[in-house]
């Protein structure tokens, strides 16, 4: 067990630190050659934030992937066929309730997806935005517009602010009600 465990953690330390870094030249190499003519009036530098997202959360999704999902669903089969092998009934009622909180995620996931997928796209506008006010920075404060630029970027922060956090109370909602599930699971073949 410890020899394949500290073969599997390798592996994956090993994959996830490349990954991102050869994420993050593959995007910046197809954006190079890239038909030009279809690229003349695209601000680039607005580009490297989703470039950097983009492979920020490929490698956080294939690190969840190594670190809890394979586990898990190891966990789950390992637990399900020793249930069923020594007590049908235990292993019914385990199999059962992790097929509902399965159901569940499967259920509510496009929910989960369009939230997130609001907050990200806000967020990207917020960063774009910071960016914009970057590059002009010496214009605004020489036009007298740093307080009117401040309210627009407060506003916008806001906004990004209000769409990550009720994306992140939906993800709680959902699991608290699966932790309750599983709670209630574990109660059940405690008592049986």
């Amino acid at each position: 067990f410890l020899i394949m465990s500290y073969l599997y953690k390798r592996f994956q330390n090993n994959l996830l630190t490349k990954m991102r870094q050869w994420l993050r030249y593959n995007m910046l190499n197809i954006l190079l050659k890239s038909n030009k003519e279809n690229m003349d009036e695209i601000n680039f530098p607005r580009i490297s934030s989703p470039i950097n997202r983009t492979a920020s959360v490929c490698f956080m999704l294939i690190n969840i992937i190594f670190s809890m999902i394979l586990p898990d669903t190891s966990f789950v089969l390992i637990v399900a066929g020793f249930l069923l092998l020594t007590r049908l009934e235990l292993g019914a009622i385990f199999l059962t309730g992790n097929l509902i909180i399965t159901a569940i995620i499967a259920l509510n996931w496009n929910t989960m997806y369009e939230k997130n997928k609001l907050a990200v796209e806000t967020e990207y506008d917020n960063e774009a935005s910071l960016l914009e006010i970057m590059h002009n920075f010496d214009k605004i404060i020489y036009r007298g517009q740093t307080e009117y630029e401040s309210r627009i970027f407060e506003n916008k922060s806001k906004e990004a602010f209000e769409k990550a956090l009720d994306f992140q109370k939906t993800v709680e909602n959902y699991g608290l009600s699966i932790n309750l599930l599983v709670s209630i699971i574990v109660a059940v073949l405690l008592w049986s």
